[in-house]
């Protein structure tokens, strides 16, 4: 199968093409500013805002599978530059999604947790959103563009960790090189998600992707855990002292956006879908023991 992602220079662009291409698929990417390190994709550079350039890409290459991962994913930057956030999530989103259909090609949004203010627990699929911030206004706004226009695309709401790369740090790699550098690690106690590892998101995008059903669907862990919650798991999980995790909370942090302090999702249309049960954080990081950087 041909697939073509954009953010393909990203920590989930990465993790599904070197996914993608291990399993026999084709795989182009578009990139920006970085360059994808995974062999055997070939990249296009491309300003996402030359939508002509973007729309020939499209009608040239005619993928099965289209993955709109390409975002502003600080949060606290989409604040202070909600044009950008708004053009990424929700206008590229929708002219993607419209070129798609046309072609006949699958579209896949990647979403985000963060959208509800946080108050209740386990979200589902079909709970109204209540975003607080740019970041998921813009993502909602994606999302509803993204489905007026493309009835049959797959919205994926998750949370991820993985490997980082080289200009690009991720929440896993720098907590376990401080903790396995004897360095403490501060860990908000009261802000909640449900995190998978990006190995396993990526076999789940892709498996689900071969179902022929559209709508939203939550691809995240089982587990409920606070961020401390996990950083002590993952000193317990590589042998150090879970004394180098220091809680803290979000209050004591000056952050620009508002954030929800709960984030999980209910992964119950996942089971029926995938037929399993959404992976635990023990699962998550013995896959990622076999993870190598890029």
């Amino acid at each position: 199968m041909r697939w073509l992602l954009t953010g393909g220079s990203g920590l989930l662009g990465h993790a599904l093409s070197r996914y993608l291409i291990e399993n026999g698929h084709q795989v182009s990417v578009v990139v920006g500013q970085h360059k994808c390190l995974v062999p055997g994709v070939v990249s296009h550079h491309m300003d996402l805002s030359r939508l002509d350039d973007l729309q020939d890409l499209l009608d040239n290459s005619r993928p099965d599978f289209i993955v709109h991962a390409a975002a502003l994913t600080n949060v606290d930057a989409c604040e202070t530059q909600p044009e950008l956030a708004n053009f990424l999530h929700a206008e590229v989103a929708c002219y993607i999604a419209s070129c798609a259909s046309k072609n006949n090609s699958r579209f896949i949004y990647i979403s985000t947790d963060h959208l509800w203010a946080g108050e209740n627990s386990f979200i589902c699929e079909d709970q109204p959103v209540e975003p607080i911030n740019v970041y998921a206004a813009s993502k909602a706004k994606g999302e509803q563009l993204v489905q007026s226009v493309n009835f049959d695309a797959q919205l994926i709401r998750t949370n991820f960790f993985g490997v980082g790369l080289p200009w690009r740090d991720s929440l896993w790699s720098w907590m376990k090189k401080k903790l396995e550098s004897g360095e403490t690690v501060p860990a908000f106690h009261d802000a909640y998600f449900t995190p998978t590892c990006l190995p396993l998101l990526s076999r789940d995008i892709v498996e689900l992707a071969s179902y022929s059903v559209g709508g939203v669907f939550n691809l995240a862990g089982s587990e409920r855990l606070s961020k401390f919650d996990f950083a002590m798991k993952l000193a317990k999980h590589i042998g150090v002292e879970s004394s180098l995790v220091q809680a803290t909370s979000m209050g004591e942090v000056k952050l620009t956006a508002e954030r929800p302090r709960d984030l999980s999702l209910s992964s119950r249309r996942y089971q029926k879908f995938l037929g399993r049960m959404p992976p635990t954080l023990d699962e998550a990081f013995a896959v990622m023991d076999n993870e190598k950087p890029f």
